[in-house]
């Protein structure tokens, strides 16, 4: 009887160190492999909650959205002169440092002497993740177009609409314009594009000009 009360004993203590580590979520490698938290009820190890990865790497990224400064300016479509659709500020600053914008009128003299370095500049500064964008507040799309054909334009040239919702938003008075926006749509700098404060405006995003 004693030898059987021993052995009942020890079985016993096994079992409830076997439970402790399950609590301790010392599983089988299989079983943490698939991302799901476990938990020991009594003698039982049962799944807490389970959620798919695809689930779990969809909340993560609703988490690192960005939150913009002005919602509705950054969601505003700006249509391609080119009249192939349109395009928004959130959607050219995606994964982007920053996105530099150039406003431009098609009668403008200096707008025009300035867009083969506009070009070069936008060629210098993709490969550090910084995108060049042209939009146009007054004047046809086709003169647009033919501006961009003329000085080998390959970066987004957009045309504002009637409401003018960007030039009003940034308090556009005089052209070349240039404001350079952050990833969350904070003006980071406004001017002309060959001041010195545009380059130490990005030179604080790790860009140089």
């Amino acid at each position: 009887m004693e030898r059987n009360f021993v052995k009942i004993v020890g079985l016993s203590a096994l079992l409830n160190m076997s439970v402790l580590c399950f609590g301790n979520n010392e599983i089988a490698p299989a079983a943490a492999a698939d991302n799901t938290n476990w938990t020991a009820q009594g003698d039982k190890v049962a799944a807490v909650n389970p959620q798919p990865i695809s689930q779990q790497n969809e909340a993560s990224k609703a988490q690192a959205k960005v939150a913009f400064k002005n919602p509705a300016l950054m969601e505003h479509k700006l249509s391609h002169t080119s009249g192939d659709g349109a395009v928004s500020l959130e959607e050219l600053i995606k994964d982007k440092k920053a996105v530099l914008l150039d406003f431009y009128a098609t009668w403008c003299g200096p707008c025009k002497a300035g867009m083969p370095k506009l070009q070069k500049t936008s060629e210098h500064l993709a490969p550090q993740g910084v995108s060049v964008v042209g939009i146009k507040v007054d004047g046809d799309s086709k003169d647009a177009e033919k501006l961009k054909q003329k000085n080998n334009i390959d970066f987004p040239w957009l045309s504002e609409g009637e409401d003018k919702t960007h030039s009003k938003h940034f308090n556009v008075t005089y052209f070349p314009t240039t404001v350079l926006l952050s990833q969350d749509g904070e003006v980071l700098y406004k001017g002309l594009p060959d001041s010195p404060e545009l380059k130490l405006a990005l030179s604080q995003l790790g860009v140089s000009l």
